[in-house]
């Protein structure tokens, strides 16, 4: 896999580095969100917290991909999962609980 960073702007406002990639892989699969994320900070020494694949979108017959990074200066806080049905109910039949004892 080689990467080669098209344009790469800082946007002061919003703390972040914006980076457009060219990513060619001949005999490969398109590459993966985790693995360019690792590449990156790798090549910017930064944490991979920090860094956010926005997308990345291959080009039809063509091994070859684009991708739209972001690196911000302060860590990226990941969505929170959905709970589990299951922890759902258990937080339900906690809730009956307590109301239970306290009439």
């Amino acid at each position: 896999m080689k990467v080669n960073v098209i344009s790469d702007k800082h946007n002061p406002f919003l703390k972040r580095k914006e980076i457009a990639a060219e990513i060619e892989h001949e005999s490969e699969a398109s590459p993966r969100k985790d693995a360019l994320q690792q590449w990156i900070s790798k090549e910017l020494k930064t944490d991979v917290d920090k860094v956010e694949i926005k997308h990345i979108f291959t080009e039809t017959g063509l091994p070859k991909s684009r991708a739209k990074v972001f690196v911000w200066e302060e860590k990226v806080m990941k969505k929170s999962e959905p709970q589990k049905k299951e922890e759902k109910k258990e937080q339900e039949t906690k809730q009956e609980k307590k109301e239970e004892k306290q009439e």
